[in-house]
């Protein structure tokens, strides 16, 4: 699964004949706004809109092969509307906030445009893990820089993306990541059900880490691709800290720090 990080948002890459398309769902995810502003705006710009060049209007078989093949299409769905890069465009100038003009630039470079920008490289000849980490970390430096993210919860995040290019295990500099005194700034004021008062495990350590540098819910599935974990393994650790009282559910099944609890030193 292809998975590229807008605006604290974990976004899985979605292709339809040949483009990077988005869905009004994501839209909302990347922008901030509450789930349901991007279909209000595409129906009553509708106009402007072309199908089959800004948009795909997806019903009928075509639906129900989509869902057989992808995990993002409701089994209740009736149809689909697949936005493109020239749509997204025209949808973004509804949203008219400092955030708007941010997203949208990240969005186009890192999202539509990446698949033809990964073509480009893929003749390119494999280095080192070492020179591949390098080239990850850079990377995310200049993405942090860029959208004002977290530069620690960015190495995490390069590290894991190392692991799934090279198939190396680098445990070892992910721990020394948790460790580091940015992840102390964590500092538990609940009682751990295993281990004792007031401990934490490198592996929960991170998880609260990943939570505190969001700075919004994230879904298990996103847990797991910061912290470079498991999808199963990031759920337990979840729960477990649920159940400790360290981190609240809230919808979709998405998680937060709970603050009151485990408070982050500004």
């Amino acid at each position: 699964m292809n998975l590229q990080l807008v605006s604290g948002n974990m976004l899985e890459a979605k292709e339809y004949q040949g483009q990077r398309v988005v869905t009004f769902r994501d839209i909302d995810a990347v922008h901030q706004r509450p789930e349901g502003t991007a279909g209000r705006n595409f129906r009553e710009h509708h106009h402007y809109f072309v199908c089959g060049e800004d948009f795909f209007r997806v019903a009928g078989d075509e639906l129900s092969r989509l869902k057989q093949a992808t995990n993002f299409v409701g089994s209740n769905a009736k149809e689909l509307i697949l936005i493109t890069e020239s749509g997204y465009l025209i949808l973004a100038k509804s949203f008219i906030d400092d955030l708007a003009w941010q997203v949208q630039r990240m969005l186009v470079k890192s999202y539509f445009r990446a698949k033809g920008q990964a073509e480009e490289k893929q003749l390119s000849p494999p280095g080192t893990t070492a020179d591949i980490l390098k080239e990850n970390i850079l990377t995310g430096k200049a993405f942090a820089e860029a959208m004002g993210l977290d530069e620690h919860q960015v190495l995490i995040a390069a590290i894991a993306k190392t692991e799934r290019q090279t198939g190396d295990d680098l445990q070892d500099f992910r721990h020394l990541l948790t460790s580091a005194p940015n992840a102390r700034q964590i500092e538990p004021r609940y009682k751990g059900r295993s281990r004792g008062e007031n401990k934490l495990s490198p592996e929960r350590l991170a998880v609260l880490e990943a939570l505190s540098n969001a700075g919004g819910p994230l879904t298990p599935k996103q847990v797991a691709i910061i912290t470079g974990r498991g999808r199963n393994a990031a759920q337990k650790l979840l729960i477990k800290l649920k159940e400790a009282g360290a981190v609240d559910i809230v919808r979709y099944g998405q998680y937060v720090l709970k603050e009151s609890q485990v408070p982050v030193k500004q």
